[in-house]
């Protein structure tokens, strides 16, 4: 997350009818360590709690070490359309590469589903946001 995440109806995939389904997991220290200072932090934190309380978005988070991690080959996506073949994208230093080889979507087709079963349910993921946000509203800068 970064200080230029949109807000409200800027957020194009949560104004679009029907919206799109995005599942998400990520590291618990995204959304651990404050980035672009602890207000932006909280607003982002805040937004997320409302696209995961819409079902806009199913956020799962990979807790601090756990005892086998899949994600270690970096970040990347798997896009499904109704009308389009299944496409993935991953992310390296030199910018992002897209794969439309059937064996790469399955690799990554699986190694999500890896993570997702690695990862806290949904509910407790909300849940450690929530903590996470309670004790930014308790800190002093």
């Amino acid at each position: 997350m970064t200080g230029a995440t949109r807000r409200g109806s800027e957020c194009s995939a949560a104004s679009q009818w029907p919206a799109p389904k995005l599942s998400v997991v990520v590291e618990a220290t995204v959304i651990e360590r404050p980035v672009g200072g602890v207000e932006a932090f909280k607003q982002q934190l805040d937004r997320l709690l409302h696209l995961v309380e819409r079902s806009v978005l199913r956020l799962q988070v990979v807790p601090p070490c756990p005892p086998f991690h899949h994600g270690g080959s970096g970040p990347f996506r798997i896009y499904t359309f109704p009308d389009k073949p299944v496409v993935a994208s991953a992310e390296h230093m030199g910018g992002e590469q897209l794969m439309d080889e059937m064996m790469r979507i399955q690799h990554c087709t699986a190694v999500f589903g890896l993570l997702q079963a690695e990862a806290l349910s949904t509910r407790a993921s909300r849940d450690l946001i929530r903590k996470v946000k309670e004790e930014l509203d308790n800190y002093q800068e």
